[in-house]
C-alpha cells in the first residue's frame, strides 16, 4: 500500500470518528441537562474509572489513553455548557480575585493556585491538572507543581477576545469544580 492510500484511509476513518465524537458530545449533553435538574457533579472519579477499567489488558493501553482524554474533554465541553446556560455557582466567579476577574472579563494574565487530590479518588491529580492544561487554548506562561504539597501554581495569557475568554472561563470553572481551592 503506498503512502497517499494509507492517508486516504486515514482521512475516511477520522471523518467516521469526527461523526461519532460529534454523537458523543451530543450525549454528553444530554448527561449536563439531567445532572442540573439533581444537582448532581459533573466529575466522578468512580464512573470514570468504570469506564477505564473495561480497557485494562496491555493490547488496549492506546485504546484507554484516548478514552481518557476523550472523558476529559467531554467534562470540560458539560461544564462549557453550564456556562451558557448561566448555572455556574455564584460563589465561583466571586471567589476570584478581582485580577483574575479582570482577565475572565477583558483578558490579560490569570494567576491560579490551588491544590490537588495525589491519588485523584476525589479531584484531580497533578497529572489530571497537567493533562486538561495540554488541552487548554490559552497560553500557558508559568505553571509550578509540587508533588509533595500536592499544590499548583498556574501563569495563564488571555487574550482579549471572546473565544479566548470564554476557554479561559471553562477552564477556571473546570478546576475550580476539579481541584481543591
Amino acid at each position: 500500500m503506498q503512502l497517499d492510500d494509507i492517508r486516504k484511509t486515514i482521512n475516511q476513518i477520522d471523518a467516521g470518528m469526527k461523526d461519532m465524537f460529534d454523537k458523543r458530545l451530543e450525549q454528553s449533553g444530554y448527561v449536563v441537562s439531567e445532572k442540573l435538574k439533581t444537582n448532581d457533579e459533573v466529575f466522578k472519579p468512580e464512573r470514570e474509572k468504570e469506564i477505564l477499567d473495561r480497557y485494562i489488558s496491555a493490547d488496549e493501553r492506546w485504546y484507554r489513553a484516548f478514552m481518557k482524554k476523550l472523558i476529559e474533554i467531554s467534562r470540560k465541553y458539560q461544564y462549557s455548557l453550564i456556562i451558557d446556560r448561566q448555572m455556574e455557582d455564584d460563589k465561583f466567579f466571586k471567589g476570584l480575585s478581582s485580577e483574575n476577574q479582570q482577565a475572565l472579563m477583558h483578558g490579560g494574565e490569570l494567576c491560579l493556585s490551588f491544590h490537588t487530590d495525589s491519588d485523584g479518588t476525589n479531584g484531580l491529580s497533578i497529572q489530571g491538572v497537567l493533562s486538561v492544561l495540554s488541552s487548554t487554548e490559552l497560553v500557558v506562561k508559568r505553571i509550578c507543581a509540587d508533588s509533595d504539597s500536592q499544590s499548583v501554581e498556574v501563569v495563564l495569557q488571555v487574550e482579549d477576545t471572546a473565544q479566548a475568554r470564554k476557554e479561559a472561563y471553562t477552564f477556571v470553572y473546570m478546576l475550580y469544580k476539579e481541584a481543591i481551592w
